[in-house]
């Protein structure tokens, strides 16, 4: 069955949420503290989705996968949050996660097509998305779709710890015309 993308509404929060903590207790399981990822509680997560998709506009963009009307996926994105990059030229994707019952069926790749089409509207001229050092299954996605480390490392701390997060980079304007490598 096919996945169609389209801008979260309120009354996908809930699926949001589910998918959002799903995931990461996969995805996260030895890495971030088994503690801090039993508590992701789905009635908070769903409330801060439902706050973000009902007071978002300029800023940012939560995007939804649907197949025959179940949510399998969602993204979010906007401007980047880089202290270190100048305002207004990175977009960011913050969040990309899939329902690991549909992984691998290109609901990923979709999400990841309809937020930096949507960045490079906005007239972004690049995108950024930080990813775990430790999760090499995104690391891996990321650089299938074109995305390379850029040099930049931060620490994070979610669950009280101390987790390299990588930042990978893609043009999405190119200033330049297109070259023959040839």
């Amino acid at each position: 069955m096919n996945v169609t993308v389209r801008p979260a509404r309120s009354s996908d929060a809930a699926a949001i949420a589910l998918i959002h903590r799903v995931t990461w207790r996969l995805a996260y399981r030895g890495v971030l503290p088994d503690e801090y990822l039993a508590k992701m509680r789905h009635d908070v997560l769903m409330e801060r989705w439902r706050e973000l998709i009902a007071g978002r506009g300029a800023r940012d963009s939560v995007w939804v996968a649907d197949r025959g009307g179940e949510v399998v996926g969602f993204a979010q994105s906007g401007p980047s949050t880089a202290t270190d990059l100048e305002p207004g030229f990175a977009g960011e994707v913050y969040m990309l996660y899939v329902h690991p019952a549909h992984q691998r069926q290109g609901a990923g790749r979709r999400l990841l097509a309809e937020a930096l089409e949507h960045l490079q509207i906005r007239g972004f001229l690049w995108v950024v998305i930080g990813v775990l050092e430790a999760n090499a299954p995104a690391r891996a996605f990321y650089r299938r779709v074109g995305f390379l480390p850029d040099g930049f490392r931060w620490f994070d701390r979610s669950g009280g710890g101390r987790h390299v997060v990588v930042r990978y980079a893609k043009a999405l304007n190119s200033l330049l015309p297109a070259r023959d490598p040839a």
